[in-house]
């Protein structure tokens, strides 16, 4: 008797369904990573934007531009370290609230709810839902709009919140300020848009490319169920406990045993009490170690008596 074992071909097929499930987290995982490094430059161009127009408006380091330098700074570090750490998460995590921060710092001295700036807030968004997924997106989401709250209740408060260019009487530095918002803003909807877009050609590459793998390995399948189904050798698919998954023809015309009667069921005729001990010795090593194996061993029909079959 010629035996497929259940593997060959089941084992095939879950071999390459993992090999194409571990190709779609890395394909993600590195366009997180393509999503991330876009992102960490942008922000690095707004806040050096930023730490400008302060600097141009005051001449000298104060609190807010020293904060809004050391964090510019933890941006740049955080970039450089996850090559060293591999924590993705984390260096996602210290991004997303770096830049929070930048933000949240400098609507005190410029205007609060009025500050220009508030429309990189959408962008902050949507980085995190592309970067740490659904759960932090909501919850970054909803930080902003606490965030939003706030301003609006504390931007006429005496001593809370300042407008700069206030003292612009002429509006130069206010027209500054827009364009510096602005420019800032469509560069980073530029950059993550574009980054998109990116993604969304090689997602389109890949599913396309695995698709026609797909196509030629089901046709290489049905061709191997053809032969399988056909011929007049008897065949068995079992899982690695011995339960049987299919049998053709041939099996029951061998074995008597209809495939009802085998589907489900433990095979307990892979040998009698009159094969070698040698070959069964071989045949439960070779199971174990996922080899293959041919030998002439003892099998049962359904009605009782003995039938010696040369098994692969």
């Amino acid at each position: 008797m010629k035996r497929f074992f259940p593997g060959k071909l089941l084992d095939m097929l879950m071999i390459q369904q993992a090999q194409e499930a571990l190709a779609e987290n890395d394909l993600q995982s590195h366009q997180r990573f393509n999503f991330f490094r876009t992102f960490t430059l942008t922000v690095f161009l707004i806040g050096n934007s930023l730490l400008y127009q302060i600097l141009l408006i005051f001449k000298q380091f104060d609190f807010v531009s020293g904060s809004i330098f050391l964090l510019t700074l933890l941006i740049v570090v955080n970039y450089f370290l996850l090559s060293r750490h591999k924590n993705f998460r984390l260096a996602y995590s210290i991004i997303i609230i770096a830049s929070l921060l930048v933000l949240h710092i400098v609507s005190y001295y410029s205007g609060g709810i009025r500050n220009s700036g508030m429309m990189y807030l959408g962008g902050l968004i949507l980085t995190t839902f592309m970067l740490l997924g659904n759960r932090e997106g909501k919850i970054i989401s909803a930080a902003i709009v606490a965030n939003l709250i706030y301003f609006y209740f504390i931007t006429d408060s005496n001593g809370y919140v300042r407008n700069i260019l206030d003292t612009d009487s002429e509006g130069h530095m206010l027209n500054l300020d827009y364009l510096i918002s602005y420019t800032a803003g469509i560069l980073l909807i530029y950059s993550l848009s574009n980054n998109l877009e990116s993604s969304k050609n090689i997602v389109i590459s890949s599913v396309m490319q695995s698709k026609l793998i797909l196509e030629k390995q089901n046709q290489e399948l049905k061709k191997l169920s053809l032969v399988a189904s056909n011929t007049d050798n008897a065949v068995s698919i079992t899982d690695r406990n011995g339960i049987a998954e299919w049998v053709n023809e041939g099996f029951t015309r061998l074995m008597g045993y209809g495939a009802d009667e085998m589907v489900g069921k433990k095979d307990s005729l892979l040998y009698g009490p009159m094969t070698d001990p040698h070959t069964i010795e071989n045949l439960k090593k070779s199971i174990l170690e996922g080899n293959s194996f041919s030998g002439e061993v003892q099998k049962a029909h359904k009605d009782g008596h003995p039938i010696w079959v040369q098994a692969t």
